[in-house]
């Protein structure tokens, strides 16, 4: 039995966004709870040669809507990387599993044979 392109890419897309929202959800408690300023929450990196929490949600977000639209051979939504809050950035994650969800199995059927160039 063979497994299509769509059951082996958007769970995965779907879940892992999913799962980034949830702990921005975590976040914006911890930072309420904590009385934090958003803006070090966003501005955080884990190493000084990383990128800021904002831009990796912002590079999550348009890697899996690119890997979807790629796939599907439609255009790709464009999102300003404007977000300044924990909510936009949660946002901008359901905007992507909005699309997402938009994408069909047939879509996506055969594309595992197409020349991408």
């Amino acid at each position: 039995m063979s497994i299509s392109v769509y059951q082996s890419c958007m769970p995965s897309l779907l879940g892992s966004l999913q799962n980034l929202s949830h702990i921005l959800g975590k976040a914006q408690t911890f930072v309420e709870n904590r009385k934090v300023s958003t803006d070090v929450l966003l501005n955080y990196r884990l190493a000084p040669d990383m990128l800021p929490l904002s831009a990796q949600v912002q590079i999550a977000c348009d890697t899996a809507k690119g890997c979807g639209a790629r796939l599907a051979g439609v255009d790709m939504p464009r999102f300003d990387d404007s977000e300044a809050t924990l909510d936009e950035l949660r946002e901008r994650i359901n905007k992507t599993l909005a699309f997402l969800k938009t994408l069909s199995p047939e879509q996506l059927e055969g594309s595992e044979q197409k020349d991408r160039k």
